[in-house]
């Protein structure tokens, strides 16, 4: 399948009409029949928010509390990681053992490292590396703390909630779950889910250019019903056949809406919107180039705007762009995948 697909205003108001091919077929056509329809959207919906930008570095911050015994909470207030990384919000661990050079975390199997300090006090610079990448753990004596991930792939250890994900989305089309297995290897030899909306198992696809096997479940346009859901993973790959879970809690109902910029653009795009009728909304942002190439993007955002920083644009081009409400009161446990999205573009002008 091609990379990450733009999402131009034309696909996210597609109705029951297809646009038919004059000269050449249009831009959003995304399976190469040269018409714009649900086919088009389908394909959309099921590449939005992935691709090998979860590599990389990446950071996260918030503060943190320590018992002095073995209890550590870890409340993330800011992130961009993809995968990987601390979720939003409070995390508690339990059982930790300090010493002057470790630190070990029971609920993962996670052990951390630092060139020296004293037992029992967790504050310093811990370092920890497994076959995902590197990380640093900045805790600070004023209670913050700040996380930096070099990613080199996202997890695919057997279990592991990163790797095996039922993502929650809401388009102008319905409702859908994504189930994905992020295997950038292709380990695996076969993966397939069961769970609600499933009429016995699905297979999932591989995609080689996500990295990733994948299916989408529809659940139409009214908000579904007899949540959560649990969806069941089983996987064989070379160590056996085994099986993960992911439970969908929630959907995002609302939308955002006026999103800018719409038409030319000059200078540097700025990206807004009016948001939800919500006390603590979280926003995120994606751009794609014309050909359907993520380009970049900005998570975790509670304001209303933001400024591209992105690769520079080249002038006549054509840009799509999708704001999505990743978390809200509502709806909370925010994924880079989940939420309601709405799309448009701009052409960039020098």
């Amino acid at each position: 399948m091609n990379k990450l697909i733009v999402i131009f205003a034309a696909v996210l108001s597609i109705s029951s009409f297809s646009i038919p091919c004059l000269a050449a077929c249009p831009t959003a056509d995304l399976n190469g029949d040269c018409f714009v329809d649900f086919e088009d959207f389908t394909i959309l919906a099921n590449q939005w928010l992935t691709g090998n930008h979860a590599t990389g570095t990446h950071t996260a911050s918030g503060t943190y509390t320590w018992d002095s015994n073995s209890t550590f909470v870890l409340t993330t207030t800011t992130s961009d990681f993809i995968c990987n990384g601390p979720e939003l919000g409070a995390q508690t661990i339990t059982g930790v053992t300090v010493t002057a050079t470790t630190m070990t975390w029971p609920n993962d199997n996670t052990t951390w490292t630092r060139s020296s300090g004293t037992a029992g006090d967790i504050v310093g610079t811990w370092t920890s590396t497994d076959t995902t990448g590197t990380y640093t753990l900045t805790l600070n004596v004023n209670g913050t703390v700040s996380v930096v991930g070099v990613i080199v792939q996202c997890n695919n250890d057997n279990g592991d909630d990163n790797s095996v994900k039922a993502e929650a989305q809401h388009w102008s089309d319905g409702y859908l779950v994504q189930p994905r297995y992020s295997d950038q290897d292709e380990t695996a030899s076969s993966v397939s889910v069961t769970g609600p909306g499933i009429t016995g198992s699905v297979a999932l696809t591989y995609d080689t250019e996500m990295g990733s096997w994948e299916s989408q479940i529809s659940f139409g346009t009214t908000y579904p019903t007899g949540l959560p859901f649990t969806y069941t993973f089983t996987i064989t790959d070379a160590t056996g056949t085994w099986t993960a879970t992911s439970t969908v809690s929630c959907f995002q109902e609302q939308f955002v809406s006026n999103i800018s910029p719409t038409g030319p653009v000059t200078g540097t795009p700025t990206f807004s919107w009016t948001g939800i009728d919500d006390p603590s909304p979280v926003y995120g942002v994606q751009v794609n180039d014309s050909n359907g190439t993520w380009l970049w993007a900005n998570y975790f955002i509670s304001g209303t705007s933001v400024v591209y920083n992105g690769p520079a644009l080249t002038p006549g081009m054509t840009y799509g762009y999708v704001v999505s409400v990743q978390s809200s009161s509502a709806c909370s446990n925010p994924t880079s995948g989940g939420g309601s999205s709405v799309g448009g573009s701009f052409t960039y002008q020098q």
